[in-house]
């Protein structure tokens, strides 16, 4: 989903990140607000007014979306779930969850949450934008309010809307999961309905286009093909999610793995192993074959060049974590996870220091795939 993410802020122990994505938006939106809105609502002012408040309104729409997604976030949080961090892309914002809710009502509420945030924002900010309109203030602020208040009214009642993966088709998803206690039904439904809502956005959008409203065209036919591709893709993960769920890491593991010896130099490493199989890591094990831990570019890294020639692998194994180790015993979902929580594609198999073999994203993916091309045509 994302280009490159660049790191905005902290709150309450959440990463704020700006996918750069968004820029487009809010280049578009500080344009459409300089030349268009503010310049029909507050009379008199320069151009570099007007570009003043189309920027200050990038800010409200940016504060927006952070305190919606901060909702859910910390809805999240509380619910005893791990969320990554936020990241706002062109169409909006997410969090990050490392894994999907436990059960429907987990899912009800932090999807419920986001909205509701939203609609007090909006309400807090008509409230100010009518105080100080009565009070005589500067006219630019009061607008500034407005626009506040109206984005996060229509930020709200968007998501509301009962097509997944809007917030309120997780809503939806989370009624029939808990009414029918099956969760890939309740997810083909609401993609179902996302579906056909962006569909009808997109027949709006062209439509609005061959009426000469290009830029209303653009962004409704863009909004309906995102949400297009987000249905489709949320239900084949939860599929793929739910298939893996029933199988064991072990039934996956490759036993022919390359490893690494203890005593091997790092410089020998770099050549015959680094460069030679391109992996992000290996494991480094002693003579008997357990596993001391593991050695990539990482840990190379720390080290400087000189001392390649006298530094062995055992003395920069790093010790196993989930990032790249996995029990036999985990389920296949587990492994999947982890490895995209780490940005990889493997995972070493190891119990009580043994190494079992390596787990593939591809051989998951494969075999889940499989699986529900199998059930389909049955």
């Amino acid at each position: 989903m994302f280009w490159k993410k660049l790191k905005l802020m902290k709150l309450f122990g959440f990463t704020v990140s700006i996918d750069l994505s968004w820029l487009i938006v809010a280049a578009l939106v500080a344009w459409s607000l300089a030349t268009g809105l503010f310049p029909s609502t507050v009379r008199g002012l320069s151009a570099a007014g007007y570009w003043a408040m189309g920027a200050l309104g990038v800010v409200a729409l940016l504060f927006s979306i952070v305190v919606h997604e901060l909702a859910h976030a910390v809805a999240a949080r509380r619910l005893g779930m791990s969320i990554k961090g936020i990241t706002l892309f062109v169409f909006g914002g997410i969090a990050e969850m490392e894994r999907r809710p436990p059960n429907a009502r987990t899912e009800g509420l932090m999807a419920a949450l986001g909205p509701l945030a939203s609609f007090f924002v909006a309400g807090a900010s008509h409230v100010a934008a009518l105080g100080l309109g009565a009070s005589d203030a500067p006219a630019p602020v009061v607008a500034l309010l407005e626009f506040t208040a109206v984005i996060n009214a229509l930020l709200g009642a968007f998501n509301l809307i009962p097509a997944f993966p809007l917030d309120g088709g997780r809503v939806l998803r989370a009624v029939i999961w808990g009414r029918t206690g099956k969760l890939l039904r309740a997810t083909r439904i609401a993609s179902w309905i996302g579906t056909a809502l962006a569909v009808t956005l997109v027949v709006i959008g062209v439509t609005s286009l061959v009426a000469g409203m290009t830029m209303t065209g653009i962004w409704w036919s863009l909004i309906g093909l995102f949400i297009y591709s987000a249905a489709r893709r949320s239900y084949r993960e939860t599929a793929v999610e739910l298939t893996l769920e029933k199988q064991r890491v072990s039934r996956f593991a490759r036993s022919a793995v390359v490893t690494v010896r203890r005593g091997l130099p790092v410089d020998r490493f770099v050549e015959d192993y680094l460069l030679q199989e391109q992996h992000r890591h290996f494991p480094v094990v002693d003579l008997g074959g357990s596993v001391l831990g593991y050695i990539g570019l990482d840990q190379v890294k720390q080290i400087p060049k000189e001392a390649w020639d006298t530094t062995t692998a055992g003395e920069l194994a790093a010790r196993c974590d989930e990032t790249v180790c996995i029990s036999s015993d985990a389920s296949a979902a587990e492994a999947l996870a982890s490895m995209r929580r780490a940005s990889t594609d493997r995972l070493m198999v190891v119990d009580d220091d043994e190494l079992v073999g390596i787990v593939k994203a591809k051989d998951l993916l494969g075999f889940a795939t499989l699986r529900l091309d199998l059930d389909r045509a049955a």
